[in-house]
């Protein structure tokens, strides 16, 4: 398990401003077959989709984008990393990988276009251990906290939970002690084989404090448990709002 000091940087996802047509091809042991999906979002290393049939994680597809609009001529095997429902139809959302990395100048490009919105926020790898209790719930679970960004985090569980339910993690320093205490709300769950990724929002106010634990404790691997207390801790110093303003940066409209 990496430190809550190594922050890793990750390609920026960008979200497209329209819908724009795509097409996965689909190959099995019964044949070929094609289905139609949207593009919602992209980055130099991949793309989420809308589409309407459940696919397989790992499962390699050809990812085929042909729009005069974003002057795109994609033909791609693509890995499918993850897939979740759709809260708003009957299909699903899926990110994938491509072989090709899109070239930066492609994705300013379309920006500077309007059709990418280049104010989303950059993930950074965290992979701290906590302990989570959700609201209405007694017992507290183990959880891997595995990305933090300006607008969340995402961690992985052994347990789902429901999305839009809250819970509240209180991170302990490195002799044990309560310090931080971050309120958030569910967004999204997927399901893997081992467990359950699980990805919440935080208000301002939790974003500082959730940074500035890791800006303050870059050298022990964190532990979190969750309480009911009538209280939070505020935050200050130039540490926090360094590593603030270095997560907040993409909401600047370049």
């Amino acid at each position: 398990m990496g430190t809550a000091g190594n922050w890793i940087e990750r390609d920026v996802r960008y979200q497209f401003t329209n819908t724009y047509a795509a097409t996965i091809v689909r190959t099995s042991d019964s044949g070929t077959e094609s289905f139609d999906a949207n593009l919602l979002d992209m980055s130099r290393g991949g793309l989420k989709l809308s589409v309407p049939v459940e696919l397989a994680v790992h499962e390699v597809v050809q990812l085929q984008v042909a729009s005069e609009v974003l002057q795109m001529d994609l033909a791609e095997p693509a890995q499918i990393r993850w897939i979740r429902k759709d809260p708003d139809s009957d299909g699903w959302h899926v990110g994938c990988q491509i072989q090709t990395a899109i070239d930066e100048e492609i994705l300013e490009e379309l920006a500077e276009r309007g059709l990418l919105d280049r104010r989303n926020s950059a993930r950074h790898s965290v992979n701290a251990e906590a302990m989570a209790q959700w609201e209405l719930r007694e017992d507290s679970v183990p959880v891997q906290l595995l990305n933090l960004s300006s607008e969340g985090f995402c961690l992985a569980s052994d347990q789902p939970t429901n999305v839009g339910s809250r819970l509240k993690l209180t991170l302990s320093d490195e002799n044990g002690q309560p310090s931080h205490e971050i309120l958030a709300r569910s967004k999204w769950q997927t399901e893997f084989e081992n467990g359950y990724m699980i990805g919440c929002e935080l208000s301002v106010e939790d974003i500082f404090d959730l940074v500035g634990y890791f800006a303050d404790s870059p050298k022990h691997e964190p532990i979190a448990t969750v309480t009911r207390p009538q209280f939070r801790p505020l935050l200050t110093g130039a540490a926090i709002l360094a590593v603030v303003a270095a997560l907040c940066i993409s909401w600047i409209v370049l």
